[in-house]
């Protein structure tokens, strides 16, 4: 009994948690290097996913780069385009576009359309209009047509439709016609000289206001059209409502020789609605016709 003690109390026990258990070592070495090749793939994919966001990162850098740069070229090109919607005498519509400094093609319909919106901008009056009217002719006149208006709206001349009719009237235009003279296109390899110049008749007309309420009218300065009145004046004559037209008005008729040419399609886009083709009056001659 005491021998079968002695060998029970001398007996190593096989414990698996023993880290000097000799079967627990190639266990360890197991797990450790498998953590380690863990740790590895997962280094390299996080090393694998940081260099492709940074080169998405740069090539998205590279491209708005050259993004910036081809606007910053393109935006010395930018220009206004205009657009010009025609409409013919049997409903047709189209469009043509026109760049800066294109001249139209010849045209005499629409030619003579403008000389007659012209002289009847220039030859009427409207106190309440008349700064408008003003700067309108600044930019269908030539510098030297422009001074000759100006000298006949000299606050020292008597007839000027400024001191003659001031605030007590105002003057419509009525274009009887307007006949070319001659043309520009004309010209050619065989033939040249010819200019633009046309013969504008029309008919102006003097409203006076009476502030009671009517209109008064004067007698007849000449023998043309008695008693019919214009009706092609500008926009803005019939301001005056409350007035109410009695008997004749003071008619006087003219003729008129115009000379024009057209510069182009404006570089200033401010002028482009105003004078889209550039359109521009370079001599004005105007007789009062007996």
């Amino acid at each position: 009994m005491i021998f079968f003690n002695f060998s029970r109390k001398n007996k190593k026990i096989n414990n698996p948690n023993n880290p000097n258990n000799p079967n627990n070592s190639g266990q360890l070495e197991t797990y450790f290097e498998g953590a380690k090749s863990w740790a590895d793939d997962r280094f390299l994919w996080l090393e694998v996913s940081r260099q492709r966001y940074q080169v998405a990162f740069f090539s998205m850098l590279i491209l708005v780069g050259l993004l910036s740069l081809s606007l910053l070229k393109l935006l010395p090109l930018k220009t206004i385009q205009l657009a010009v919607i025609h409409e013919g005498v049997g409903g047709a519509v189209w469009v043509s576009a026109l760049s800066a400094g294109d001249i139209p093609k010849a045209n005499w319909a629409k030619t003579s359309q403008e000389i007659a919106h012209y002289v009847e901008i220039r030859e009427s009056y409207d106190p309440i209009l008349y700064h408008y009217f003003l700067r309108e002719l600044r930019v269908f006149s030539s510098d030297l047509v422009m001074d000759g208006y100006l000298a006949l709206q000299d606050q020292k001349d008597s007839l000027a439709p400024v001191n003659f009719l001031g605030t007590k009237g105002y003057r419509t235009v009525e274009v009887k016609s307007v006949v070319p003279l001659d043309l520009e296109s004309k010209n050619n390899a065989k033939e040249q000289g010819h200019i633009n110049l046309a013969q504008v008749t029309f008919v102006t007309t003097d409203h006076y206001f009476d502030f009671s309420g009517a209109m008064s009218n004067e007698t007849e300065n000449s023998a043309t059209d008695d008693g019919a009145e214009g009706t092609n004046g500008p926009a803005g004559t019939n301001n005056m409502m409350s007035a109410q037209t009695l008997g004749s008005a003071d008619k006087t008729a003219y003729t008129v020789l115009v000379s024009w040419a057209y510069t182009g399609v404006p570089q200033d886009p401010s002028l482009i609605l105003e004078d889209w083709d550039g359109f521009l009056i370079t001599k004005y001659q105007r007789q009062m016709m007996a």
